[in-house]
């Protein structure tokens, strides 16, 4: 089953061009994720097709048992994509076997000297890994890399699916708050979604790397919903080729998607690569800058909205006479 949230039900009498705009960076962004994805991925094939050195090819014979361009790929571009390469390297020839009238130590020396030999000829014809430049490495505090995470996704239904979410809330909020503060909000929500990922996981060795704009989405729902807790949003749902679409309260929606987070997050977090501690993180500090920072505004909020609802009224109502 689907289930999306597509637009607030409040009319709109401009575009949100803010909103669009970043819809149009994040796909952006993704379109050049595969084109760097398909590129290294075709180096990597067009480099294994061809014959290896006798090294890396004992190197591969005493870590798989055999060297196949498969194989051979899944070495090189598992060292190109990783973090840490030598901790990739090290991890790979823990339990390999030992070459013939060499010691452990002298073995392994040999199969790391023979991988990064061979890697290097590798980098030479292969692109740099544009995703791995982008994301955000929770225990770095790159204020940077927190803000092009955000713009970075890893795969359609990621960056779809966080879009969607992000035009139900974001669009109404940008005519409400105006492009400035709007801005700043978008920003500062991406700062600290992905702050709070990094103090959950301060204790965590080996804390994945985090992208997406989902940290974002939450905080904009936070903040819609301090602002206008009981406006409808519209909804779809898509079950095989069931469609249905209606509304539920800001509030409702809000609270029942933080509840299934929370569900998740302390019953089996190990076992996902959602980011659950950064919609967490911000949904609380979207809620958390409406109270601090935007509780005057709420009240002007509120009066436009009736204002707007009042002038479709009369307009109905004259179009009924």
């Amino acid at each position: 089953m689907f289930f999306f949230p597509y637009r607030a039900d409040i009319a709109l009498h401009r575009w949100p061009l803010l909103t669009l705009l970043l819809v149009v960076a994040c796909l952006g962004v993704f379109y050049l994720q595969l084109a760097n994805q398909y590129r290294m991925e075709r180096a990597a094939h067009v480099f294994c097709e061809q014959k290896q050195p006798r090294s890396f090819r004992l190197a591969a014979d005493a870590i798989y048992g055999n060297l196949s361009p498969r194989r051979c790929i899944e070495i090189l571009f598992g060292m190109h994509t990783a973090r840490e390469r030598a901790a990739f390297v090290d991890k790979r020839i823990a339990n390999a076997r030992i070459l013939a009238g060499l010691s452990a130590a002298a073995s392994s020396a040999y199969l790391t000297r023979a991988l990064n030999e061979n890697y290097r000829r590798f980098t030479i014809t292969v692109p740099p890994d544009l995703t791995r430049s982008l994301w955000y490495y929770p225990d770095s505090w790159n204020v940077l890399r927190m803000l092009t995470a955000a713009l970075a996704h890893s795969s359609w239904t990621h960056v779809l699916g966080n879009l969607v979410f992000l035009f139900a809330f974001a669009a109404t909020l940008e005519m409400l708050l105006g492009g400035v503060v709007f801005s700043i909000m978008l920003a500062t929500l991406a700062v600290l979604s992905h702050g709070v990922y990094s103090v959950a996981t301060f204790f965590v060795n080996d804390a994945l790397p985090t992208i997406g704009l989902s940290g974002v989405v939450y905080g904009v729902m936070g903040l819609f919903t301090f602002f206008l807790p009981t406006t409808k949003i519209r909804c779809f749902a898509w079950l095989v080729v069931a469609f249905k679409r209606f509304s539920i309260p800001a509030w409702t929606l809000f609270g029942g998607f933080v509840g299934l987070d929370v569900y998740h997050l302390f019953s089996q977090p190990s076992e996902s690569t959602i980011n659950f501690a950064a919609h967490l993180g911000g949904a609380g500090f979207g809620y958390l800058i409406g109270v601090v920072f935007l509780r005057k505004k709420r009240a002007q909020v509120r009066a436009v909205i009736k204002e707007n609802d009042n002038m479709a009224m009369a307009a109905e109502s004259t179009h009924l006479i």
